[in-house]
C-alpha cells in the first residue's frame, strides 16, 4: 500500500508541478517576436491543371541523426541502413543541414527558406520558429503550396513538437500528457522504466504510429503529404528493447547509447519504408535529419573535440530520397533541407524547381549571442 501510495505521488507531482514550472518559466521568458516569415517564391499557376502527379510524400525527418562523415569520425559502420536504401532506390544528397538547432532547421522547411540569416536583427525567442509557427493563424509556406497542389498535410509529431490541427491533419493528436519529457526521463529510472512506452503511448515514436495506422491509410493513397517528426536518436535515448528510455539526461549525447539509439531507428526506419514500398509503391519519400549529433558534450575522442570538427558533426545530416525517375534529371548531390523540399514540390508537379544558394547558419542554444545567426564557413 505505501509503494502504491508513492506510485500515486510521483505521477501526480511529474504530471502537474512539473508542467506547471515548464509554463511558467516559458511564459517569462517567451515574449512575442517581431519576426515576420516571408512570403515564398514559389508560385503557383491557377490555370494549370495541378493533379498531374497524387503520388502520397512521406517526409521522415530523424532529430539529431548524423551524417555518414559523422558516423565515419565516430568509427560507427551505418552501411546498414545506407546499403538498405540503395537498394530500395534512394538517391543520396547533401550532407550539409540548414541550420545547427531544430527550431531554425525545420522552420526553414515549413518555410521553404531561411528564415533568419547573418546580418537580421536578433531574435528574443523561439516563437516565430518550428513548432509554434504551426499555431500561426497563416499557415506556413509549405502547407499552402501543398494545398494549392491539392494535398492534405498529415502530421505526427512528438511530446516536444505536439500537433496544433489548425492547419494540418494530426495522424495522432500528441499533447504534453500527464507525463512530459522531463517526468519520462525521471520515471525511466524508476522499477516502472520497463513499461513506460504503454504509458506514453510511443509519444517519442512517430514512425510506429503510421506503421500502426498504414492499413486504415492505405485505402486512401492519393495526394497526403506525411510529416514524421521522429525524436530519436535525440535524447532521451532507448534501452536494448528499443521502446523503454534509459537516457540519464534530456540533453546528454553519450556517444554509446546514442549509436544504440541509431541502431533502433535504423530498424524502424527500414520497417516504415519497406510498409510503404509494400503498400503504397508510388509514394516519394524523404528520409532527412535537422542537424547531427553534440559530440563535443561527451566523451568523444579528444581529436573530435576541436570546435570546428564539433560543428561540422553537429550540422551534418543524413538527407535522402526516393522519388520518381521523371523526376531525376533535376536532382543535385550537393542539396540541402530547404532545396530537397524545393525538389519535392516541383517533382509532384512535374517542373524544374526553384532552388536558392546552399547555406548553413549557426546560432548559440543560450547567452548573450542568444538570436544571433552567422553563416557558417568550414575552416
Amino acid at each position: 500500500f505505501e509503494i502504491v501510495k508513492i506510485f500515486l505521488l510521483f505521477f501526480a507531482l511529474s504530471g502537474w508541478l512539473l508542467p506547471a514550472v515548464q509554463i511558467a518559466t516559458k511564459a517569462l521568458n517567451n515574449n512575442p517576436t517581431e519576426l515576420r516569415f516571408e512570403e515564398s517564391d514559389l508560385k503557383i499557376d491557377s490555370n494549370k491543371n495541378i493533379f498531374s502527379s497524387k503520388e502520397n510524400v512521406y517526409f521522415i525527418l530523424l532529430d539529431g541523426y548524423a551524417s555518414e562523415e559523422t558516423f565515419e569520425r565516430l568509427s560507427y559502420n551505418n552501411d546498414i541502413l545506407y546499403d538498405y536504401l540503395g537498394e530500395e532506390g534512394f538517391i543520396r544528397l547533401g550532407q550539409n543541414g540548414s541550420y545547427n538547432v531544430t527550431y531554425l532547421a525545420l522552420a526553414s522547411i515549413f518555410n521553404l527558406t531561411y528564415p533568419v540569416v547573418e546580418g537580421d536583427p536578433k531574435f528574443t525567442n523561439r516563437l516565430g520558429f518550428y513548432p509554434n509557427m504551426l499555431s500561426n493563424e497563416i499557415a506556413p509556406n509549405l502547407i499552402q503550396q501543398l494545398k494549392h497542389l491539392g494535398y492534405d498535410f498529415v502530421f505526427s509529431g512528438n511530446s516536444w513538437s505536439g500537433c496544433d490541427p489548425k492547419h494540418v491533419t494530426c495522424l495522432k493528436y500528441i499533447t504534453h500528457r500527464f507525463l512530459n519529457r522531463e517526468s519520462s526521463v525521471l520515471l525511466s529510472k524508476t522499477i516502472f522504466g520497463r513499461y513506460l512506452y504503454l504509458i506514453t503511448d510511443h509519444d517519442y515514436d512517430a514512425m510506429s504510429i503510421l506503421i500502426k495506422n498504414f492499413n486504415s491509410i492505405a485505402k486512401d493513397k492519393n495526394s497526403k503529404f506525411y510529416f514524421l517528426h521522429h525524436f530519436s536518436p535525440h535524447p532521451p535515448y532507448l534501452s536494448e528493447d528499443c521502446q523503454t528510455l534509459k537516457s540519464r539526461s534530456l540533453i546528454a549525447w553519450e556517444p554509446k547509447d546514442y549509436v544504440k539509439t541509431v541502431e533502433c531507428v535504423n530498424e524502424k526506419a527500414m520497417k516504415l519504408i519497406s510498409t510503404i514500398s509494400t503498400h503504397d509503391p508510388s509514394g516519394i519519400i524523404v528520409v532527412q535529419s535537422d542537424h547531427g549529433p553534440a559530440t563535443r558534450m561527451n566523451g568523444v575522442d579528444l581529436s573530435y573535440h576541436h570546435e570546428d570538427m564539433s560543428m561540422k558533426n553537429r550540422i551534418g545530416i543524413i538527407n535522402s530520397v526516393k522519388v520518381p525517375k521523371e523526376c531525376h534529371q533535376w536532382l543535385k548531390s550537393s542539396l540541402g533541407p530547404i532545396n530537397t523540399i524545393r525538389f519535392v514540390l516541383s517533382c509532384l508537379e512535374r517542373k524544374e524547381p526553384q532552388y536558392v544558394e546552399e547555406k548553413t547558419y549557426i546560432t548559440a542554444y543560450k547567452g548573450e549571442d542568444f538570436g544571433i545567426v552567422k553563416e557558417y564557413v568550414s575552416n
